[in-house]
C-alpha cells in the first residue's frame, strides 16, 4: 500500500513559494491531481526542425530576420551569440566563471551592427548585463 502524503494549504503555498523563487511555478486544479510547470515569466519554450527558441515570440523574430535577410536589408544573421563581460578569475585559490551576455541575435543592418535582444519581462540582471554591455564594450542592446 503506497503512503499519501497531505499537506495543508499554508504548507503547499510555502512549497510553490520557495519554488517559484527558483524560477518554476506550479498550477494544479482544486483536488490536487494535475500538476503542470512553466517558466518564472510565463514564456514557453517552442521548438521545430528548425531549432529551438526560448520562446514563440523569439522564433516570429528569427522567422522576420531571415525574411530580411533573405530580401538583402540585412546580412550575417547569428543566433545566441555570447559576449564576455568578465573573464574568469581567481579568488582564495577557487576558479571563478566569466560572465557572458548572450544575445538573441546579432546581424548587420546597413553596415551597422546590430545586437538584438527579444524580451518579455526585464529582470534586474538583463539590465545589468546590458549597462555592462555599453559601459565595457560600447554596445547598445536594441530589445523587440
Amino acid at each position: 500500500m503506497s503512503k499519501m502524503l497531505r499537506l495543508e494549504m499554508a504548507q503547499l503555498k510555502a512549497i510553490q513559494d520557495r519554488l517559484a523563487k527558483n524560477g518554476v511555478v506550479t498550477e494544479h486544479t482544486l483536488d490536487g491531481s494535475q500538476i503542470k510547470q512553466r517558466s518564472k515569466y510565463g514564456n514557453k519554450k517552442f521548438s521545430n526542425t528548425e531549432g529551438q527558441w526560448d520562446s514563440l515570440k523569439e522564433y516570429n523574430r528569427c522567422r522576420e530576420l531571415r525574411i530580411l535577410e533573405s530580401a538583402g536589408r540585412i546580412e550575417g544573421l547569428e543566433r545566441q551569440v555570447p559576449f564576455q563581460l568578465l573573464a574568469p578569475f581567481a579568488k582564495d585559490g577557487k576558479r571563478l566563471r566569466s560572465i557572458q551576455y548572450i544575445a538573441d541575435f546579432v546581424y548587420f543592418e546597413e553596415g551597422i551592427k546590430v545586437v538584438e535582444d527579444v524580451k518579455g519581462f526585464r529582470n534586474e540582471l538583463y539590465k545589468l548585463k546590458k549597462r555592462l554591455m555599453w559601459q565595457l564594450l560600447g554596445i547598445e542592446i536594441f530589445e523587440t
